[in-house]
Formats: structure tokens, C-alpha cells, sequence
């Protein structure tokens, strides 16, 4: 499962907050109720495309997050 794959910089852009309860805490749920690792392994991987979004002098996390290269801003 590729994130980025054929989306253009401006469409990689995404929600930290919406991605991470909703595919994160969706796949992580799918992983409870059936025991199946490749819902773990898919969360894991997107988790680890968010992590740059928290590396904040506050440690609370940018709004924003481009996952094709990793930089995270704020909603301007």
C-alpha cells in the first residue's frame, strides 16, 4: 500500500488528526476483530508516514501533513 503513489504534491497533502483516528484507529480495529496482521502492518505504515507531523518544538502535532515528502504545516 503505496500513500502517495501517482497523487500529485497538493493531493498527498492530508489531516493528521482525521487520517490518524480514521484509517489508523480503522485499521487497528480491523486488526482486533480479526487477528489478521496485514491490518497492523498497513496501520503501522501509515503511522510511521505521520510521525514528521510530530516533530513540533511542543511536541503537538502540525495540522497538516504531506505524505509524498513529509513536511507537516499548520491550515492557513
Amino acid at each position: 500500500m503505496e500513500i502517495a503513489s501517482g497523487s500529485s504534491p497538493k493531493r498527498s497533502e492530508m489531516s493528521v488528526f482525521e487520517t490518524n483516528i480514521r484509517f489508523v484507529g480503522g485499521l487497528l480495529s480491523a486488526f482486533s476483530l480479526t487477528g489478521d496482521p496485514l491490518f497492523r502492518d498497513r496501520a503501522l505504515h501509515i503511522a510511521r508516514k505521520l510521525l514528521p507531523a510530530f516533530d513540533t518544538p511542543t511536541g503537538i502535532p502540525y495540522a497538516l501533513i504531506n505524505v509524498a515528502n513529509g513536511v507537516s504545516t499548520y491550515f492557513t
